[in-house]
């Protein structure tokens, strides 16, 4: 069957008659309508707008033509508009004239992230690969149609759709590619005619606007058949635009503290470099290439090979983090530190300074590409590295200069940097602060006084969400079993005080605390620690939990501990697991011992989490699926059959073992941390909406993790802070069993304004 032809718009007339039918056809009808636009990479020059209500009807017009014909329909709220990815689009239409602060009241849905709340375990979300997966419609990637080589080169190039569209290379019409060869090259070329560019370009336009329409109406109709629909349109549809605000109101950065910290990085590479190259008495030596460093270490200095750990593709010795710090720690190799010091900065300069330095704009504000779809299996946000173009000069062999404009990547994943003082002692957050008088706001206007930066964040996140999924199995079961966790949290309030309860349990045998001053004297205030004192002493066997605010601040090893254990073990830890979590060498046998001792006790302890697990395992593998709290489903049946990610069977028995026992750790988790996604979005929406902070000119800037961070003037600070956690707290209020913990702080950079 001949597939109807694409309808193209080039003139004003073909665009009135294109938009009388669009009314007609799909305005009057109610019929969700996709849209599409293909523009210029990077500039986002508008090319074309292609659109589409059903299945075969595709049509193309002038970007040219867009404004004064469509501009009405696309920002009319009537209009049901589906979007391949609303965010980048968006961007394209204000470049057309229609501001996205009107685009919005048509926006109706986003087929890229829907298509992840259908199916996260997705490979690739990408319109082509969710075409392929849910229409079975295979096509080709714009980089493969549109390439052609010029004559006596080997190097494809791609054209911009301005270029096929106007402005064709000669060589593309003798060298276009048509069949792809491999990454070194021998792609096979032929002649191709304008109008055959032209015709090619307009069909694919044309067909990207028809598979998100078939697309949007597909995941509409399972959304509604699964019972989420109300929901995306209430938070996860909000939520893009609440991103979109986050973007454009950016973080300010201060270049001089990150060109310091960058400076350090680098000498401790030249160090490192240096210590080594002088050691191994090879001026040449590599630290970043794997199979020198093996050479070096395992063949020349003999170093011993991990019992354990191998190398996935190879199977031969690994030399990862884990691999060094055994080296470090168990033989003493000092160089095996060196090392770490040589990766650690290596990352922190190649995978967030210099990164951050690039993204900065020239207002001093650094605008992230936040991801709502970055983290699929959990629906937590991510940040991602952007585009962005760069003068540079070079010198020719004649000894001129000259300039040229390179793309490169700028920005960094802000939910990467390290929080911890040991993992990022340079600071890298002190780095993001609240600008000062004269300095761009979030707002866009010049601060007329200092700011401060506003962050809260949920307190033992992963906690709460567990003890409020035991609480709701607990509450349809008929065991009446009562849970130790829920109701220490119940009764405390904070997540803190189940790790204290499970110090107090665990540890009730330690030796009692003696307050001496070489330990418990804070030399900085010149005074006793918190709680401490001359000739006090303190044991656990005496304390009970209505002294639980005393037993952090007095036995802190043994707090920390409990704490670690907590976390490693609810989401179907192992011994080993606990182990490495709590810092305990897992192939000694002492060690490993005392950690099966303290799993054991654990959940003699805690029984319901063991309730809990079990309950998620059955329901991934009865349905499929894990649910979160916000109604969204995690699919866990791929890992639990014992498939890869691509859905093939995992024949070798060992693998396929640890798929399914992954899958299995992936039910336990999917829960929580899937909740704590749904409640971070719905509290950004709640934040970006809020007419007070807006009043009080507070504005949302990013979310990491459990953290949600603000800007706001110093006048209104104060104020502004109880109202963002309060909102914080506000989200499934109805189905929590036990209350959420928020703790909020403010500061005149991230690392002061850390709760």
């Amino acid at each position: 069957m001949t597939r109807p032809p694409v309808i193209f718009a080039d003139t004003p007339k073909q665009a009135r008659k294109l938009m009388d039918e669009l009314f007609r056809e799909a305005y009057q009808e109610g019929k969700v309508t996709a849209v599409d636009t293909e523009f210029v990479p990077i500039s986002h020059e508008p090319v074309l707008m292609s659109y589409s209500w059903g299945k075969g009807i595709r049509r193309v017009v002038r970007a040219e033509l867009v404004k004064e014909f469509f501009g009405d329909w696309l920002v009319d709220a009537q209009t049901k508009l589906a979007w391949q990815n609303y965010k980048e689009d968006a961007e394209t239409m204000e470049a057309l004239g229609v501001p996205a602060t009107e685009l919005k009241n048509s926006f109706y849905i986003d087929v890229m992230v829907v298509g992840v709340l259908r199916d996260e375990t997705l490979v690739k979300h990408g319109l082509k690969a969710q075409m392929l997966h849910f229409l079975k419609w295979f096509r080709r990637e714009y980089g493969q149609l549109f390439a052609y080589i010029p004559q006596g080169k080997k190097k494809a190039i791609v054209m911009s759709p301005r270029e096929v569209l106007d402005s064709l290379p000669a060589d593309a019409l003798t060298g276009a590619i048509t069949k792809w060869g491999s990454a070194k090259g021998g792609h096979k070329t032929g002649p191709r005619t304008a109008e055959e560019w032209f015709q090619l370009m307009l069909d694919y336009a044309g067909d990207d606007a028809e598979g998100t329409q078939r697309l949007a109406v597909d995941h509409r109709s399972y959304l509604r058949k699964t019972g989420y629909w109300e929901q995306y349109q209430k938070v996860d549809l909000p939520f893009t635009l609440t991103l979109m605000q986050c973007e454009q109101s950016g973080a300010y950065l201060d270049l001089p503290t990150l060109r310091v910290i960058l400076r350090k990085q680098e000498i401790r590479i030249l160090r490192a470099e240096h210590c080594f190259r002088a050691a191994a008495g090879n001026p040449k030596l590599n630290l970043r290439s794997g199979p020198q460093m093996k050479k070096l270490l395992i063949e020349e200095w003999g170093w011993p090979a991990h019992p354990d750990i191998k190398s996935e593709k190879t199977g031969e010795p690994g030399m990862d983090k884990e691999v060094l710090n055994w080296w470090l720690t168990k033989h003493s190799l000092e160089m095996a530190g060196v090392k770490l010091a040589f990766n650690n900065a290596s990352t922190m300069k190649g995978t967030f300074l210099q990164g951050l330095i690039d993204g900065v704009s020239d207002d001093g504000r650094l605008r992230s590409d936040l991801n709502q779809i970055g983290a699929k299996t959990s629906g937590r946000i991510s940040s991602r590295k952007f585009d962005v173009l760069k003068e540079e000069s070079y010198t020719l062999k004649s000894g001129e200069v000259k300039t040229r404009v390179r793309k490169t990547k700028a920005g960094a994943n802000l939910q990467n940097i390290p929080a911890r003082k040991e993992k990022d002692p340079d600071g890298i957050r002190g780095a993001f602060r609240a600008p000062r008088i004269g300095e761009t706001t979030a707002w866009g206007d010049k601060a007329t006084e200092q700011h401060q930066l506003l962050v809260a964040d949920y307190a033992g996140f992963h906690l709460v969400l567990v003890a409020n999924w035991v609480a709701e199995i607990a509450k349809g079961s008929k065991s009446g079993q009562k849970s130790a966790m829920v109701e220490v949290m119940r009764k405390y309030g904070s997540p803190s005080a189940v790790h204290v309860y499970t110090t107090i349990q665990m540890f009730k045998h330690v030796k009692p605390h003696y307050c001496d001053k070489s330990t418990c004297w804070d030399t900085r205030k010149n005074a006793w620690k918190k709680c401490h004192g001359e000739g006090k002493s303190f044991s656990l066997k005496e304390f009970t939990m209505d002294d639980w605010e005393l037993v952090k601040p007095i036995f802190p090893d043994q707090y920390t501990y409990s704490k670690n254990t907590n976390f490693a073990l609810i989401f179907l830890g192992s011994p080993w697991t606990l182990a490495y979590n709590t810092g305990r060498d897992a192939n000694d046998p002492e060690q490993l011992e005392e950690c099966k001792r303290h799993y054991d006790d654990w959940y003699e302890l805690y029984p319901e989490i063991a309730g809990y697990q079990r309950y998620m395992i059955d329901h991934g593998y009865e349905h499929g699926w894990v649910p979160t709290i916000g109604g969204r489903r995690g699919h866990v049946q791929k890992m639990l059959q014992g498939c890869d990610r691509n859905g093939n069977y995992i024949q070798d028995e060992d693998k396929r073992k640890k798929m399914v026992k992954h899958g299995e750790r992936v039910c336990t988790n999917t829960p929580a941390q899937g909740g704590e996604a749904d409640i971070v979005k719905m509290a950004l929406n709640l934040i970006a909406m809020s007419p007070k902070l807006r009043e009080l000119r507070a504005a949302p800037l990013f979310p990491v993790h459990d953290e949600v961070v603000l800007e706001a003037p110093d006048s209104t600070s104060d104020e502004a802070l109880p109202e963002q956690v309060r909102l914080m707290k506000e989200p499934y209020k109805d189905k929590m069993h036990v209350p959420l913990a928020v703790e909020g702080a403010k500061g005149v950079n991230w690392i002061l304004a850390k709760p």
